[in-house]
């Protein structure tokens, strides 16, 4: 092995979910469910199941205590909203915002609004009345603030595709991940509306310690390859973000090595963080580090204007090559533990015997002549590594160690 490789096996935790009261800025009330599926508004309590909502699409909204969707019977004036079982293609379903604070059924000029006194159902109603802004409660968000955002599976049979909420299993509706059904604990969802039928599933994300993550012992970094999933560029950093993580930074040599070693056995390309979707701006690492090395593959970047996200193609041996966005591969996600880096003054630093100090890291210079695997073996060796350097002074300290002029 090229070096030591440390995996953690833990438990997942979900990320939070974004539930919310809608509130009703006149009659200062809020939408309430119930159990007869009618929809009314009462007074605002912050710890009340029944008026708590969540966006499940990106133009549905769900009772988390019922796992029921709002929807009317038809397009029409004073229609009842009502709870009904979510159906993604039901157009009676579909909301959308409008001024930031009206709720409108999608493609009409209907909007949500509530009847005339506490507990009265809500109502599709025609007009721009003040009595139809609603806002979220407790916040000074807009109501269209708080909107859907894709939950994307890691491991499973899925490819990595996004949660599914509310999704049947075992002839019970889930609104969230769950670990119905697991002796191990691990939270999960389904990436249909019916696993029963579908048996598709992966795991959830969490933003502090997942499985699949894997040490380089030497910079306690962590690296996590999806090689089984299918996403697109931009979805692949939003799966690294929901982990607390970005999609892959390489800053040096080491880092390539340690991947190309990681990779091995992996027949697809993987997304990284390289981009150039900022024109004027060339190829950048999305995390904002460095762009100091490079490990492009012959005839890469390619000049074809719409290929502007990269990959590290393990059948190019690790090396980048550039491709459109909206492919769907694998990804690597990376993730630093920031709390192991110092702040302040480290103070002095004493070295070994036959190493020599220098902003706070010590050097030798071993004079035998080496290929490059075989320097690094000899410097793990000595519980070191390659030197690195990164900047102007150090490398005039190298040139003097050295005795070049």
């Amino acid at each position: 092995m090229y070096s030591t490789l440390t995996t953690y096996y833990v438990l997942f935790c979900f990320t939070d979910i974004e539930t919310f009261l809608i509130y009703n800025k006149v009659n200062k009330l809020c939408l309430q469910a119930s159990v007869a599926q009618s929809v009314r508004t009462a007074t605002c309590h912050q710890d009340n199941e029944s008026q708590k909502f969540r966006w499940v699409t990106d133009h549905q909204l769900m009772s988390v205590r019922l796992n029921l969707c709002l929807g009317v019977p038809s397009k029409e004036d004073q229609a009842v909203i009502t709870l009904y079982p979510c159906n993604g293609t039901s157009e009676l379903q579909w909301w959308e915002c409008r001024n930031e604070s009206l709720l409108a059924i999608q493609g009409e000029d209907l909007f949500f609004g509530p009847g005339d006194e506490e507990h009265d159902n809500v109502l599709l109603k025609k007009g721009l009345s003040p009595k139809n802004k609603w806002k979220i409660y407790g916040a000074m968000d807009v109501l269209c603030s708080r909107g859907y955002e894709e939950t994307f599976t890691l491991l499973g049979n899925a490819f990595g595709a996004p949660c599914v909420f509310p999704f049947m299993y075992n002839k019970q509706w889930y609104a969230e991940c769950t670990d119905a059904g697991r002796s191990d604990g691990w939270l999960w969802c389904a990436t249909t509306a019916d696993y029963d039928t579908d048996q598709r599933y992966g795991f959830c994300p969490s933003k502090d310690e997942d499985t699949t993550w894997t040490t380089d012992l030497l910079t306690n970094v962590h690296y996590q390859i999806n090689s089984e999933s299918a996403l697109t560029w931009h979805q692949a950093r939003k799966s690294c973000q929901q982990q607390n993580a970005e999609l892959l930074s390489i800053t040096d040599i080491h880092e390539q090595m340690y991947l190309k070693e990681l990779t091995e056995g992996t027949d697809s390309a993987l997304w990284i963080g390289l981009n150039r979707l900022d024109l004027r701006s060339g190829w950048e690492w999305i995390g904002g580090s460095p762009f100091q090395y490079l490990n492009w593959a012959p005839g890469s970047p390619s000049p074809e204007s719409g290929k502007l996200c990269a990959v590290l193609n393990p059948e190019t041996k690790a090396k980048w090559q550039n491709w459109g966005c909206d492919e769907k591969l694998g990804y690597i996600c990376k993730k630093r533990n920031f709390t192991l880096v110092p702040s302040g003054d480290t103070g002095p630093v004493t070295c070994p015997d036959g190493w020599v100090p220098y902003i706070g890291h010590c050097y030798r210079i071993f004079r035998e002549t080496k290929g490059w695997e075989e320097a690094l073996t000899s410097c793990q060796k000595e519980g070191s590594h390659l030197a690195s350097i990164q900047s102007l002074e150090e490398h005039s300290f190298m040139v003097s160690r050295l005795g070049y002029s």
